[in-house]
Order: C-alpha cells, then sequence, then structure tokens
C-alpha cells in the first residue's frame, strides 16, 4: 500500500469532531436564543399584567365606594317604604332615586389581559407553577365578578330603568342627582311629587332587587379579596426580579 492511499485518520476524526462541536454548537444557540425569547415574551407578559392589576386595585377600590353608596341610598328608601317614614321630603326622594340610576359598568370588573393570556395558550411561558396556578385562580374570580355586575347592569337596563321612564320624570331626577354632572339643569315648568313611589310595591320590589344585585358584587370584594391580590402582585413583583 503507498502513502497516497493511506487514510489520514487523525485529521479526518479532528475534522468529524469540529463538524460535530460545530452542530452542538448551532443546536445550543438555538437553546439558548429560544430560552431568551421566552425569558423575554414572559417577563413582557407579566410587566403588563402588574401594571394593569395595580390600575386595577385602585379602580375596584373606588367602585366598592360607589356602589356601597348607591346601595345605601336604595337601603333609604326601602326603610321610608316599609316604615311609612314621611321625613324625606320631595327633594330627598328625588336625589335618592337619582343614585339608584347610577350605572356600575361591568368593564371596571373584568381584566381582558388576563383573560387572554389563558386563552391565547400564554400559560406555557409562565414557568413558576405556583403563578400559573395564581393566574387560573385569578381569571375565575374577575369571570365571577364580572358576571355578578352583567346580572345587576341587566336589572338595570331591563326593569328599573323601564320602569323609572314610565313613572317619574327623569329630566327631575337628573336635576336632582349628586351622580350626574349637566353643563346646566333641564328647564322644567311643572315638577312632580314622587313621594308616593314609597307606597308602590313594584317600586319597593325594584328597589330591593337592585339592593341585593349590588351587595351580590359587594361580596366579590371582601377583606380577604384585596389581601390575595395584593399577594398576587407581589408573586408577580418577585417573578419579575
Amino acid at each position: 500500500m503507498t502513502n497516497a492511499s493511506r487514510i489520514p485518520w487523525a485529521r479526518v476524526a479532528v475534522e468529524a469532531a469540529a463538524s460535530v462541536a460545530s452542530i452542538l454548537l448551532a443546536f445550543a444557540i438555538d437553546a439558548w436564543w429560544e430560552d431568551s425569547q421566552s425569558e423575554r415574551q414572559e417577563a413582557q407578559i407579566l410587566e403588563a399584567l402588574l401594571e394593569d392589576l395595580l390600575t386595577k386595585r385602585d379602580r375596584l377600590e373606588s367602585q366598592r365606594t360607589r356602589l356601597s353608596a348607591i346601595r345605601a341610598s336604595a337601603n333609604k328608601l326601602l326603610v321610608a317604604s316599609a316604615e311609612g317614614d314621611d321625613s324625606l321630603d320631595s327633594r330627598s326622594i328625588d336625589e335618592l332615586i337619582g343614585d339608584i340610576c347610577a350605572i356600575n359598568p361591568p368593564a371596571s370588573w373584568s381584566c381582558p389581559l388576563l383573560r387572554s393570556i389563558i386563552a391565547g395558550d400564554q400559560l406555557i411561558e409562565i414557568d413558576n407553577v405556583e403563578l400559573r396556578t395564581m393566574l387560573v385562580d385569578w381569571h375565575e374570580r374577575f369571570a365571577g365578578m364580572h358576571a355578578a355586575v352583567a346580572r345587576d347592569l341587566a336589572f338595570y337596563d331591563e326593569h328599573l330603568i323601564p320602569f323609572l321612564n314610565t313613572n317619574v320624570s327623569m329630566p327631575q331626577i337628573l336635576n336632582a342627582s349628586q351622580s350626574y354632572e349637566f353643563d346646566q339643569d333641564f328647564s322644567l315648568k311643572v315638577t312632580t311629587d314622587h313621594t308616593d313611589l314609597l307606597t308602590s310595591k313594584e317600586f319597593q320590589g325594584l328597589v330591593a332587587r337592585r339592593s341585593i344585585l349590588l351587595n351580590d358584587v359587594l361580596l366579590q370584594l371582601s377583606p380577604d379579596f384585596y389581601a390575595d391580590l395584593d399577594r398576587f402582585i407581589e408573586v408577580i413583583r418577585a417573578e419579575l426580579q
């Protein structure tokens, strides 16, 4: 066998090793890039959610105060109706009716970003198992709140407002209401005394139903709710560090 016919095994081995190494390096770089992109996407999701939850916490507290005031006005009307309380003058009755006309927008009680994370299968981007569980749990809690508010809104639109449109002077109620702001009052040549509404069984039933529905919403915002939400926010913050 001549020298020309000899196979340079050493060189072949080196070249093969270099080829394998380059392939493994390419795989490693791809894996690193995918992990890097995944971590970046997870961080973007969590940063957006954290900002949304911080804003929503303040908004929910504001809504809780507002709904408590609306329900308090409804209960004043119910007490006056049940006990035959004649201490409320016509103006006070108009103000209380105006208060229960205040709307409760469902958008304040939902978390579309969290819903999109769940619906868009973005949970797989979250490595923390505890956090993934909390995301699912809070999605359900916000859905429950939104459903309670939707029930109140449906009653408001389908029953309460149609009755009031038929039985009260709405321009007069709006003039007296503290729940709405207008550039100017409606000019009314004739005023209506709504005192007789307090003896109407239908009116009493509608006010009682509104009070119950508002209470259902307020029950969602127990002290535990805010403590749990604060813990959820802190878990997200810790994950981002």
